[in-house]
């Protein structure tokens, strides 16, 4: 509970909404809610967003890249050994 001196009494928080965007489903690479959000900003009319994503998504792909196509519980041997068969 929150007290509030101008309402002269203790007041309830607002319980703000939270995004969607940042939950990861389970089997899906845990970084891909934010790789979407850094997509969208490429586009934004601001240079400064949009080079501020690019940055970002250079270092992710950079470091965690190599997790990006992986669905589950696979491995990387198995997800290169499908990607040949096809």
């Amino acid at each position: 509970m929150v007290v509030d001196p101008s309402k002269g009494g203790a007041v309830n928080p607002k319980n703000d909404k939270q995004s969607k965007a940042l939950e990861v489903p389970p089997g899906t690479w845990i970084w891909d809610g934010i790789a979407d959000i850094l997509e969208v900003d490429l586009f934004s009319q601001a240079w400064e967003v949009r080079h501020g994503a690019a940055m970002c998504l250079r270092e992710l792909l950079k470091l965690q890249g190599k997790c990006g196509g992986m669905k589950g519980k696979s491995f990387p041997l198995l997800s290169v050994s499908s990607l040949n068969s096809y």
